[in-house]
């Protein structure tokens, strides 16, 4: 499967004021350089969570048969805007023959056939979107792990030099701890 996404959030859980009282600056010359590394701090604990935080569209395309039901990453899936099929060599049509499991993790069952005409299943492509519509419902120790990341991210730019490696701090992944899903 491969997750494009298609709509970055139109706002953030976190402010600039909030990144620059973290990273202790006091400055306004590297405003874009924080809010950047605050988004980029989002998007990786986003990755390591496998959710996302705000409102985003994602776009899943699938070009094996899915035997079993296809997992929707990141979550919380908020809503599948379409779910289309191509066949042979026809382009994507949209397909009612699926529908929304909301179990942990959300998935999408297809009851589409793997064959339409003779044509055989090509590609299937689910848009959905994901994460709260509301940034200030983003719980606290994921803001204040954004937080800290940005923080670390700005004192760190460069991660790793001759003879110096900066870990990341052991307070960010403290804080993701109850937020991991548990799998067996």
């Amino acid at each position: 499967m491969i997750l494009e996404l298609i709509t970055p959030p139109a706002a953030e859980p976190f402010s600039l004021t909030d990144l620059k009282i973290a990273s202790r600056i006091d400055h306004e010359a590297e405003d874009d350089l924080v809010m950047e590394l605050g988004r980029t701090a989002r998007r990786l604990i986003e990755r390591r969570l496998s959710i996302a935080m705000v409102s985003q569209t994602w776009q899943a395309l699938v070009v094996d048969w899915p035997s079993e039901p296809v997992p929707l990453r990141p979550g919380t899936v908020t809503g599948i805007s379409s779910v289309e099929v191509a066949y042979g060599e026809a382009d994507f049509a949209p397909t009612a023959e699926w529908r929304f499991i909301r179990s942990v993790p959300q998935t999408v069952d297809i009851t589409a056939p793997c064959e339409v005409d003779g044509e055989e299943f090509r590609e299937l492509r689910i848009t959905f979107e994901a994460g709260v519509s509301d940034p200030s419902m983003v719980p606290e120790d994921l803001v204040r792990a954004i937080l800290l990341l940005t923080a670390h991210y700005y004192e760190n730019r460069e991660a790793v030099a001759e003879g110096r490696y900066v870990a990341m701090p052991l307070g960010v992944e403290a804080l993701l701890q109850g937020f991991r899903e548990a799998r067996l």
